[in-house]
């Protein structure tokens, strides 16, 4: 592969990062520094094997030689490296597998740390939204907790990939926002109020929902609940809006219940049973 002493030495170490070891050979012959270098892995196999086998695979895997270009004989030469190069192929042939199966290994490995930092991250972003909806429940202000539940409600659905957008408007104590969920696009609107939403209430939201496209539906988040008479007039076929509890809120942000996945038992006990209310108490 190589003619010249400087690109073997640069070559072995970068191939392997034992810079101190090839600083080390006696480079007056390189074919002598290389059957150093070989050895000197080769006398501690139970540490080097893993690189002494990439190191031959590496070496076998090239088809092309640059350094080799514009010496002296570079024809001859180049067909005996691409000589050399086939016979090696035929003795690393057993060890390309393992090598293989050892990368996989390894990326499994790597996927599961990113997957349990990931997860960490998760939890930790979730548990400081616990908290920050705990502090709103000692609010006094309405208009601040409004707010501040706003703010929060967004940062929730963001952390569930539920694309929210709108910026959430608020109007007073309401949010109004939409958000998709398994390509359905919702509208969304949030009351904390210290009565339970009414009938009038959802009739309000059902309008905004038929002003949109078809096919559009609702989520209304009402922290202290809703009458059960409003939600029996807006249940049954044709109900275009799911319901959301504070109750509901709360076993989120504690990690008991997926946001997407309350969502979408949600919507499907809607779709089966025309109840546009399940909370996840229930189950």
């Amino acid at each position: 592969m190589f003619w010249y002493k400087d690109d073997l030495r640069a070559y072995l170490v970068s191939a392997t990062g034992h810079a101190e070891t090839v600083a080390s050979l006696d480079w007056t012959y390189k074919r002598r520094a290389a059957d150093e270098f070989v050895q000197a892995l080769a006398s501690d196999q139970d540490r080097n094997r893993d690189l002494l086998i990439r190191l031959m695979v590496d070496v076998a895997a090239v088809e092309e030689f640059p350094k080799l270009r514009g010496i002296e004989d570079e024809t001859e030469k180049t067909a005996e490296a691409k000589a050399a190069n086939a016979t090696l192929r035929k003795y690393i042939k057993p060890y390309e597998q393992e090598l293989v199966e050892q990368e996989r290994a390894q990326e499994r490995i790597a996927d599961a740390r990113s997957d349990a930092r990931e997860k960490r991250a998760f939890e930790a972003s979730l548990l400081q939204l616990k908290g920050r909806y705990e502090e709103l429940v000692l609010m006094d202000d309405p208009q601040a907790r409004g707010l501040a539940l706003e703010a929060l409600l967004r940062d929730l659905f963001v952390l569930f990939d539920l694309d929210p957008r709108s910026a959430f408007v608020l109007e007073g104590e309401q949010i109004d926002g939409s958000f998709s969920l398994g390509g359905t696009n919702f509208l969304l609107e949030a009351k904390w109020t210290a009565r339970q939403v009414e009938r009038k209430d959802l009739d309000a939201f059902r309008a905004k929902i038929e002003g949109r496209i078809e096919n559009t539906l609702g989520l209304f988040v009402s922290i202290n609940g809703f009458q059960p008479t409003a939600v029996e007039n807006h249940s049954g076929r044709g109900a275009r809006m799911i319901l959301m509890t504070g109750g509901d809120l709360y076993f989120v942000l504690d990690g008991r219940v997926d946001l997407q996945r309350l969502l979408e038992r949600k919507y499907r006990h809607a779709s089966q049973t025309g109840e546009i209310l399940l909370e996840a108490s229930d189950f």
